[in-house]
């Protein structure tokens, strides 16, 4: 599979959103705007490649499954269960759908998502796992980092304190020296096992 990137992913799923009305052929079409490859979604169409067994059902083992429901079904209940096939071939993503909404869940990720049809061009990350060009979702990161570097100054400003209060005493400080202490303390912190 070639990779596409997110600028293509945008302009392709654009043409799938806003239209008056979608057909069972959505999910294909929303497949191939994420770059998935023509022989594969050929396969899926014609039967040789889906794993399901109903005639509303899609599957693609580590891909997708696919459920279409009568119109105004609850959908969002319905990403959550789970069948043996499921189980079996860990599709990435749940998406279940009444063609005019939908409602999926990324398996590896946990997330879940339910908008009308028309709106998917709003919510092109969603799906993006699929280029296999992962979008990492850095907040979390972002903010522990951000707490563990808060935690390092304050302990430096305290660890200064303390050298400064004690060298005060002797009338022999000044910055650099202070400076090196810090050093030599967080050096000898790291050295040891």
């Amino acid at each position: 599979m070639a990779r596409i990137n997110f600028s293509q992913v945008e302009q392709s799923v654009a043409s799938i959103a806003n239209r008056a009305s979608y057909t069972a052929d959505f999910i294909y079409e929303l497949l191939a705007a994420y770059g998935r490859s023509k022989s594969s979604i050929a396969k899926l169409r014609n039967g040789d490649a889906n794993l399901a067994t109903a005639n509303n059902e899609i599957l693609q083992k580590d891909v997708v499954y696919f459920k279409i429901y009568p119109k105004d079904t609850q959908l969002e209940p319905e990403v959550y269960i789970t069948n043996d096939l499921v189980k079996k071939y860990h599709p990435r993503y749940i998406i279940t759908t009444d063609l005019e909404n939908l409602a999926a869940k990324d398996l590896k990720k946990g997330t879940t998502l339910t908008i009308p049809i028309r709106d998917i061009d709003r919510h092109v990350t969603f799906f993006y796992g699929w280029t296999r060009n992962e979008i990492i979702e850095e907040k979390e990161e972002s903010v522990l980092d951000r707490k563990a570097a808060d935690c390092m100054k304050d302990l430096c400003d305290e660890i200064e304190k303390i050298i400064v209060d004690t060298y005060r005493l002797s009338g022999n400080i000044n910055s650099e020296k202070v400076e090196h202490l810090l050093h030599k303390f967080f050096f000898r912190c790291e050295s040891r096992p």
